[in-house]
């Protein structure tokens, strides 16, 4: 893990721009802070992982390029995941709230991609020298978390169902009412769709099925089609 100015492209800054947090600053002001936050820099390659200890977990992280997983990883060893982030998302992607006691988060590169790991105190702590830089930015990551906590209550709301069925349909209705039809992709593998619901991989494939031959749902690979609107209108 290196300092991000002895990475830094100046292709980056067309993408920052599109970040939230850094949204509405000009390339200077985008140099300042990063000069006066000296960020970490993470390239990931394609299923490569990378651990964040307690210290760097509680970082800002800015996916740069590329799609990334978020994992929270118990002393048991059991992983779930948290989100899923590419560069494509105009907010951006903020993490720094996740602030698992003794938990460990893992990044996983879905394919080739850049991370930079923020300081808190770089924003929160006020400096003359770029003070409208930082209240710039304090505005942009309050925009930024009522997107992250959205998503963190439907994640809550689909784990705090009892059965897998009812997880399944919960995060299903979640995706339909967002994309506004009945048919959808979801953004994640199989596998990762279990983690997210904290249930194993053949249980999640076996429930489906079930839903599938009672005609609630179809689906082929990562897109479902609801079929049965009653199980999803509550």
């Amino acid at each position: 893990m290196k300092r991000y100015l002895e990475n830094i492209k100046t292709t980056h800054f067309g993408t920052l721009h599109e970040k939230q947090l850094f949204s509405g600053l000009t390339d200077n002001e985008i140099y300042t802070f990063l000069q006066h936050s000296k960020p970490y820099y993470i390239p990931l390659c394609q299923g490569e992982t990378v651990n964040l200890d307690e210290r760097h977990s509680r970082m800002i992280g800015v996916v740069i390029s590329g799609d990334v997983v978020i994992f929270n990883t118990d002393s048991d060893g059991n992983k779930t995941m948290i989100k899923t982030v590419n560069d494509g998302e105009s907010t951006g992607s903020l993490y720094s709230i996740l602030d698992y006691s003794n938990n460990l988060i893992e990044l996983e590169g879905r394919e080739n991609s850049e991370v930079i790991l923020i300081e808190p105190d770089s924003l929160f702590v006020a400096d003359e020298s770029i003070a409208l830089i930082q209240q710039k930015m304090l505005v942009n990551l309050i925009a930024t978390q009522k997107s992250l906590f959205q998503s963190l209550s439907e994640h809550l709301y689909c784990l705090s169902q009892r059965s897998i069925r009812d997880k399944i349909i919960r995060y299903l209705q979640f995706c339909r009412d967002r994309e506004k039809k009945d048919a959808f992709d979801i953004p994640m593998s199989r596998e990762e769709f279990a983690s997210y619901l904290a249930v194993d991989r053949a249980s999640l494939s076996r429930s489906l099925s079930e839903m599938k031959n009672d005609g609630i749902i179809d689906y082929h690979k990562n897109h479902f089609r609801v079929l049965d609107s009653g199980f999803f209108n509550v």
